[in-house]
């Protein structure tokens, strides 16, 4: 009995680990559901860019989707080893921080990247399509969170935790 609980524990946690990883990275570009470069589209159309306009979103987006490509990799990597650390009888706590540690640096360099992206594109655009951007990026943060609402603060339906 004992056996399994502990299995069971070690299961949960590297679920969770590969889970988060999962969603750290698959959240920066799909926002409302939609592949990133179809919401790049439509942003881009929806603000009626200029070609130059156009030039800087497509440079910083296809950073952005080179840089999220090579970092599902290595979230990739790491979960791997997160799951073979947690199935050994006695895992090392060091090792395990470790790679905790390496997974939130990756996803720092993600978000520092995905402002910086962001920084650019505003930096380029009008006033008017400064407060469309603007607009556009809380009804997207406003859908994020209603749809967290809906499956509760631990990421299952409310009442299924």
């Amino acid at each position: 009995m004992k056996q399994s609980f502990r299995t069971l524990g070690l299961g949960g946690l590297v679920t969770a680990f590969a889970l988060t990883a999962g969603l750290a990275l698959a959240a920066p570009g799909n926002g409302f559901g939609q592949p990133p470069r179809d919401r790049a589209q439509r942003l881009a159309q929806e603000l009626e860019l200029t070609e130059e306009q156009e030039e800087v979103f497509d440079r910083v987006h296809e950073g952005l989707e080179a840089l999220r490509e090579g970092n599902r990799e290595r979230m990739q990597e790491l979960a791997e080893a997160m799951e073979a650390e947690l199935e050994v009888d006695a895992p090392d706590a060091r090792k395990v921080h470790r790679l905790i540690d390496e997974r939130l640096e990756v996803q720092g360099v993600m978000v520092h990247a995905r402002m910086d992206g962001m920084l650019e594109i505003r930096s380029v655009l009008t006033p008017e399509q400064r407060a469309e951007f603007d607009e556009l990026m809380e009804r997207r943060r406003s859908h994020r969170h209603k749809a967290r609402g809906r499956q509760g603060p631990q990421g299952g339906p409310p009442g299924q935790r």
